[in-house]
C-alpha cells in the first residue's frame, strides 16, 4: 500500500471516533458527569488513539530509499550537469534489437540533445546491490567525437576510474573481473553492508561525473 492509499484509508477510519468524541463532549456539556457518559467518553477515546498512534508514526517515519533509488538519483544529478552529453536515467528502445539496449531496463546514456543515437554508459539495475558499471564502446567515442581507439580508450578509462574509487573508497569496494564480458569497461561493486544508501548516493554521483568528465576530454 503506498502513502496515500494509507493516508485516506486511515483518515476514513479516524472520522468515526472523532464523531464520537464530539458527540460525547456534547452530552457532557447538556447532561454533566455520568457513569454512562464518562463509559462512552473512554469508549471513544480509545478507539481513536489505537487508530491516530500508528498513522502518527508512519507519518514521523520518512520513506527510506534504497541503493538503486540513491544510484538513481546520482545519476541524475549527473546528468543534469551535463545535459549536453547524457541522457536518462530512461529505458531501452522498444523495438529491442540484439546487441541493443534492452527496453525492460534503464541506462544512463551518452546521448547529445535532439539525436536519436545513443549508447549505454550505466546500467541502472546493478545499482540495487550497490554496483557501479561503466559502459565503453565504438559507438559511445564517435558520439564523443573521441578519437582514441577503442581498446586503447577503454583501457585509459578503466584505470582513471579505478585510481580514483582506489583514492576516494580504499577498502569499500572490489573490482568484477569483466574480461569476458564485451563493452564493458568496468565494475565496481561496493560493499552494501559498509556503504550506507546516502554514502551510495555521494560515491555513484562522485564516480559517475568523474569519468563522464574524463571520457569526454579523452585524447589520445
Amino acid at each position: 500500500m503506498d502513502n496515500n492509499q494509507y493516508h485516506k484509508l486511515s483518515a476514513t477510519d479516524i472520522i468515526p471516533p472523532l464523531v464520537a468524541v464530539a458527540g460525547t463532549i456534547i452530552w457532557i456539556s447538556i447532561d454533566g458527569f455520568t457513569g454512562e457518559s464518562i463509559a462512552e467518553s473512554l469508549t471513544a477515546l480509545c478507539t481513536m488513539f489505537v487508530i491516530l498512534i500508528p498513522l502518527y508514526k508512519h507519518i514521523l517515519e520518512k520513506p527510506k530509499d534504497t541503493h538503486l533509488e540513491a544510484g538513481t538519483k546520482a545519476c541524475q544529478a549527473v546528468q543534469k550537469m551535463h545535459s549536453d552529453i547524457l541522457a536518462g536515467p530512461k529505458y531501452g528502445k522498444t523495438d529491442y534489437t540484439p546487441g541493443e539496449p534492452h527496453p525492460d531496463y534503464k541506462y544512463l546514456f551518452i546521448q547529445k540533445p535532439g539525436s536519436r543515437r545513443k549508447a549505454i554508459f550505466v546500467p541502472i539495475s546493478p545499482l540495487k546491490k550497490a554496483i557501479i558499471e561503466f559502459s565503453i564502446s565504438q559507438n559511445s567515442l564517435d558520439l564523443l567525437n573521441v578519437t582514441c581507439e577503442f581498446n586503447e580508450a577503454s583501457k585509459k578509462l578503466h584505470d582513471l576510474i579505478l585510481g580514483f574509487a582506489t583514492q576516494r573508497h580504499p577498502g569499500l569496494f572490489i573490482e568484477t573481473d569483466t574480461r569476458d564480458i564485451d563493452d564493458v569497461c568496468i565494475v565496481l561493486d561496493y560493499d552494501i553492508e559498509k556503504v550506507s544508501v546516502t554514502e551510495f548516493r555521494k560515491i555513484a554521483q562522485d564516480v559517475v561525473g568523474f569519468a563522464v568528465k574524463e571520457l569526454g576530454k579523452m585524447r589520445c
